[in-house]
């Protein structure tokens, strides 16, 4: 059986001069739905969990720049990081709530900027339905 490197697709935005960035990532390379833990995940009635390729249903269409939300004492100690978001996104694409998954490393304020972060995108739902879904947020530092 031959293994395939996971594929990214990542949405970048470069933090010029200041030595940061971060990116919304969608793991491409897996066409089975995927779902978050039980415990953890955002549950509402009558939305919709989307997962795996049913995400790219949905697209991001505008937010703030991520690079803005980037911890400063991370950033200052360059330290990189990473987060897993559950997102319920309403009927006309706004994020309404959003649920820290997983943070990487632990302590170092992602977990609180990737909150920050999402309550600025919007998304394109042609579902025009509540949809639950979870996306990526990383924090990466570039020269």
């Amino acid at each position: 059986m031959t293994m395939k490197a996971p594929v990214s697709i990542a949405l970048t935005v470069v933090l010029a001069g200041a030595g940061g960035s971060a990116s919304l990532c969608a793991n491409a390379d897996s066409l089975a739905p995927t779902r978050p833990p039980a415990s953890q995940a955002l549950v509402r009635p009558g939305a919709l969990r989307l997962a795996g390729v049913d995400q790219s249903r949905v697209r991001m269409v505008r937010g703030s720049p991520l690079a803005q939300f980037y911890p400063a004492e991370a950033k200052l100690r360059r330290i990189e990081g990473l987060v897993d978001v559950d997102l319920l996104i309403d009927e006309s694409g706004h994020v309404v709530e959003a649920k820290v998954l997983a943070e990487t490393p632990p302590g170092q304020g992602f977990g609180a900027a990737a909150l920050e972060a999402v309550k600025s995108f919007e998304f394109d739902n042609p579902l025009k339905a509540p949809v639950l879904m979870s996306k990526k947020v990383k924090f990466a530092i570039t020269d």
